[in-house]
């Protein structure tokens, strides 16, 4: 059985329900008045706990006294999404024998994970009985899924950045070529492919490459940066952070940031350098964009002031076809659109601070503003760390701050983080830079810190959070607000969505650590079809036997098994915070570091990974990905939505 193909239809599965027959005399006729049948027993002799696909063991005895009555054996499961019981049917039409044992088994292939609770029912007509087994089935999402290779890259000292689905469900995503430490090697994209390109890494220099793969797994083209290395330049360092598109979904556009001299379109007739930026100075900004069949447009620059280490956290497009980026500076502040007409300082004094900026379709600057940003005689301080684009057009961005910090001009909206912590804040602002509301997470001694953002149907956006240390209040002081509890003793991982005027519709926790399972990087989260929400994370089990459950534990959570020490985990959330699927992936002894997820409008769960190890993605499926060595970056998409 393959696993994403559940995944796909997850909905239609939940919609069918199996009604069990009413239990029937062996000749079809309703039983006369008289004594109601009784059943003796119901156990599970053997396992209960599995991936769907074990077989459960049945034991139980019935009677009717009165006639020879027959029973169902079905399993049930409450759906909180159709707000009714999903049945299983094991059998039917058994035939009781005045006490004595029967057995059944049910084969669980196919079947919805979850918990499943077993019964036993007989009616003679006027009776109906109705006894159930004491131990839930507790079933998880097989290990594997449809996996499609849609990139492969092998050489030394990769590190994937980035990745974006786009409406023709075409994947673009930004590799790093080397670590500054890395001498040689090549690096191969699309290996065996048509369109292969091979890069070798410069020595010493942190170079990138941009890919776009079709929605067949091919790779259509690719390109690079050139750093260059000399005595008075330094090293030439590039920092890349985001993918985004135009509105035409055709042209993908990269933010980030530079140490040295870097060149694009090295040896073609778009060959353009940017100014050198020493390396020991602030870093220069760059903002760079390709044409759909993959030549450079233009690449703009920016730069810091003196002592500030500019960063480039988040990026999307906003429909124009523009960009609105966001990032954080060090004291000392950061210039934006330097030499431009709308040249931008933003600044917040001794302390860090965060900035939003636009940048129109020719790569020139719109406006920037500093968000979060010091206030006079306080010592508060912060950054924006994501974006993304909102339905109704307008944006959100979130972050992290300390201290009292102020967000929006003119007219600014003070913020105070919780005492002995770090608060995280999302808010919304227009596409000229007027802030609309923010609210803000965080609780005393608490540390929380931002995994995602995503835009939802009706101007809608969820956060995906990270805490610890303490309990969290989300958005506090309004009549919505919400508090979940101190994770124990380690980590927890929680979701909630804002409506598009600010107001708090749910939030939970979705993924709990414990002594023996750890979410090691991730999770990364991306908005499917407007009202769910995609997770993506590497898990590492320390126990044999421990199970990830999705959903904190709460209403509908889903626990999942996975057989080795790592695995790829996936998980679809439903409109209200309830998981609807989940899956473990992933055999070998290689360990799976997600570095993105994305999801285009008909393909499938998106998900960008760099192995440690050797590794299996579409473990347990017909089509399995071997995965030999480390050095190799694999997109995998699961299934289609």
């Amino acid at each position: 059985m393959r696993a994403s193909p559940r995944l796909l239809t997850c909905f239609g599965l939940l919609l069918t329900t199996l009604a069990g027959a009413a239990c029937h005399d062996d000749d079809g006729q309703h039983a006369s008045a008289g004594q109601p049948p009784t059943v003796g027993f119901v156990a599970l002799p053997g396992a209960t706990t599995g991936a769907a696909g074990i077989s459960v063991a049945i034991a139980f005895s019935a009677d009717d006294p009165d006639s020879v009555a027959s029973c169902d054996v079905v399993a049930v499961q409450h759906s909180a999404i159709v707000g009714a019981a999903l049945e299983e049917t094991i059998a039917s039409g058994l035939v009781e024998q005045n006490g004595a044992e029967l057995a059944v088994v049910w084969n669980t292939g196919g079947v919805e994970p979850g918990a499943w609770r077993i019964e036993v029912r007989i009616d003679d007509g006027e009776n109906f009985v109705v006894a159930t087994a004491p131990t839930l089935v507790q079933l998880s999402q097989p290990s594997g899924g449809a996996v499609q290779l849609i990139s492969e890259g092998d050489g030394g000292g990769l590190q994937p950045l980035a990745i974006h689905t786009t409406e023709a469900d075409d994947v673009e995503a930004v590799y790093s070529t080397a670590v500054l430490d890395s001498f040689g090697g090549v690096v191969v994209y699309g290996a065996g492919q048509p369109n292969a390109a091979q890069f070798a890494p410069t020595p010493m220099v942190e170079d990138f490459v941009i890919a776009r793969h079709a929605a067949d797994g091919t790779l259509a083209w690719a390109d690079r940066s050139f750093g260059a290395v000399s005595a008075s330049a330094g090293l030439g360092v590039t920092r890349v952070y985001g993918v985004a598109l135009s509105s035409t979904g055709a042209q993908p556009v990269v933010a980030g940031v530079y140490d040295g001299s870097v060149t694009f379109a090295l040896g073609k007739p778009q060959q353009t350098t940017l100014p050198f930026v020493p390396h020991d100075g602030p870093r220069g900004f760059f903002l760079a964009r390709w044409s759909d069949g993959g030549a450079l447009v233009h690449a703009r620059h920016g730069t810091g002031l003196a002592n500030d280490k500019l960063d480039v956290e988040g990026f999307t497009h906003d429909g124009a076809p523009a960009a609105l980026v966001v990032g954080s500076h060090a004291s000392g502040g950061a210039t934006l659109g330097a030499g431009e007409p709308h040249q931008t300082v933003v600044d917040s004094g001794f302390f860090a601070g965060g900035w939003v900026a636009r940048f129109g379709g020719d790569g020139e600057l719109d406006w920037a503003l500093a968000l979060p940003h010091a206030v006079p005689g306080a010592d508060g301080q912060g950054a924006v760390t994501h974006v993304t684009r909102l339905s109704n057009g307008e944006f959100a961005v979130a972050g992290t701050f300390t201290g009292t910090v102020a967000f929006g001009l003119p007219a600014a909206i003070a913020k105070t983080a919780s005492p002995g912590g770090v608060d995280a804040f999302v808010a919304s602002i227009t596409v000229g830079g007027a802030l609309n509301w923010i609210e803000t997470i965080g609780g005393a001694g608490a540390d929380v810190q931002v995994h995602g953002l995503a835009g939802l149907d009706g101007g809608a956006v969820a956060i995906a959070i990270e805490h610890r240390n303490g309990a969290i209040e989300f958005a506090p002081g309004t009549p919505g607000a919400i508090t979940l509890p101190a994770p124990d003793p380690f980590r927890a991982f929680a979701l909630a969505t804002f409506a598009s005027d600010g107001a708090l519709f749910w939030a939970r926790d979705q993924i709990l650590e414990t002594d023996g399972a750890d979410v090691e990087t991730g999770p990364h989260m991306t908005a499917v079809g407007g009202s769910l929400l995609a997770l993506a994370w590497g898990h590492e089990k320390e126990q044999p036997g421990e199970l990830v459950v999705i959903g904190g534990g709460g209403p509908g959570s889903i626990p999942v098994a996975f057989s080795g020490e790592y695995a790829l985990m996936v998980a679809v959330i439903g409109p209200s915070g309830i998981p609807l699927q989940a899956l473990a992936d992933g055999g070998g002894e290689g360990e799976p570091v997600v570095r993105g997820v994305s999801h285009g409008p008909s393909s499938g769960i998106d998900v960008l990974v760099r192995p440690y190890g050797p590794l299996t993605l579409g473990f347990g499926t017909g089509d399995p990905l071997e995965v030999p060595v480390d050095d190799t970056l694999v997109i995998a998409r699961y299934g289609e939505f």
